[in-house]
């Protein structure tokens, strides 16, 4: 009887121990991809160590400020203006001259992006994914996402894609955000991105199609011109596409900040680069 008592009281304490094993070793799993040493691996936390390094914005997209990778150069942030970062983006292409990014997906990632490149430290990338919801019934329909890093060095913004409209299947079941998206690395080159071009952008080697850069003063001549003189009509100044693109904009910038993802400073220069444009 002392026998099968004892039995019984070790068993459950064996299976107590493999449980905690598993969870400890899932935990270190999770913790390596989201404190960086990841070679371009990024998942989709459902939690960063503070707010203003991860911008959730949506349920497969996000943008991040993340360690360097091992050996990189020291990142210089910059606060580069967002509509000119938005054209910069606009223009790259395949080689067979298909959008990296859609129109949706630059209105999810312009105003973030500008913003995390702004906060990066020297010692920071900035990763993203931005998945563009499916046209018609969800259900019979396939996200598509783009992924890449950012940061900037030696005057130009680097940028490394890590997928280019790929598709993937959603979480029909759970539908939490736990993808994890190839976000681009300076040690190897992204398997599942073509050859990339665009207007003002350039290769960082000759070898790399992923890896493109596009210095600031390119940027700075795409930035849009200063808004009309203040004795022109209202309907002049600003028509009504403009009007929208401004309310848009704003929108996502006041959703940043109730989310605690931008300073209160930050939401202010923020707000008054586009109050600028009316």
């Amino acid at each position: 009887m002392i026998a099968t008592s004892n039995k019984a009281c070790k068993m459950p304490l064996a299976c107590l121990l493999l449980v905690m094993g598993a969870c400890l070793s899932g935990c270190a799993s999770v913790g390596a991809l989201v404190n960086g040493s990841d070679g371009g691996k990024t998942v989709r936390p459902a939690a960063m160590a503070t707010p203003a390094q991860n911008m959730p914005l949506g349920p497969y997209s996000f943008v991040q400020r993340v360690p360097s990778e091992t050996g990189a150069a020291a990142n210089q942030g910059r606060t580069l203006d967002q509509e000119a970062l938005r054209l910069a983006l606009a223009a790259l292409q395949t080689s067979t001259g298909s959008a990296v990014f859609s129109p949706q997906q630059l209105d999810q990632l312009s105003l973030p992006l500008s913003v995390a490149l702004a906060a990066s430290a020297a010692g920071e990338d900035v990763t993203f994914a931005v998945a563009a919801e499916p046209d018609g019934l969800r259900l019979m329909s396939t996200y598509r996402v783009s992924s890449g890093r950012a940061f900037v060095r030696d005057g130009a913004l680097q940028l490394l894609l890590g997928l280019v409209q790929s598709p993937f299947d959603l979480e029909r079941v759970s539908r939490q955000p736990t993808k994890v998206f190839f976000t681009g690395s300076r040690l190897r080159p992204s398997p599942d991105v073509p050859a990339l071009k665009g207007d003002g952008w350039r290769r960082v080697q000759p070898a790399r199609g992923d890896w493109l850069e596009v210095s600031l003063e390119s940027l700075r001549a795409r930035t849009p011109p200063p808004p009309l003189p203040a004795s022109l009509p209202s309907a002049q100044q600003a028509p009504a596409r403009v009007i929208d693109d401004i309310e848009r904009r704003m929108a996502t910038l006041a959703r940043l900040r109730q989310q605690d993802l931008i300073s209160e400073d930050e939401y202010q220069e923020k707000r008054r680069l586009i109050l600028n444009a009316l």
